[in-house]
C-alpha cells in the first residue's frame, strides 16, 4: 500500500478510530526509540556554497521581466534538502 493510499484510508476513518491509531503509533514509536530500533534518517550535509549559488540564480530569475512565483522558488529549494 502506498503512502497516498494509506493517507486516503486514514482520512476516511471516524475520529475515535483515528485517535486509537495515533495512540498505537505513539506506543510503537516510543518502543522503537527505547530499544534503539528507531529508523535512522540519513542526514546529508548541504554544500553551503552550492546552495547559495542556487539561491542567487533563483533570485536573479525574480529580478527579470519574467517573474517566477515565490512558491515555485521555495519548492525548488526544498527539493534540494530532500
Amino acid at each position: 500500500m502506498s503512502l497516498k493510499e494509506l493517507e486516503s484510508t486514514i482520512a476516511q476513518l471516524p475520529q475515535n478510530e483515528k485517535a486509537e491509531l495515533l495512540r498505537f503509533l505513539t506506543r510503537e514509536l516510543r518502543q522503537s526509540s527505547a530499544t534503539g530500533n528507531a529508523p535512522k534518517v540519513p542526514v546529508t550535509p548541504v554544500d553551503r556554497t552550492r546552495w547559495l549559488q542556487k539561491l542567487d540564480r533563483l533570485r536573479a530569475l525574480t529580478a527579470s521581466d519574467s517573474l517566477r512565483p515565490t512558491q515555485e522558488i521555495l519548492d525548488e529549494l526544498r527539493e534540494d534538502r530532500i
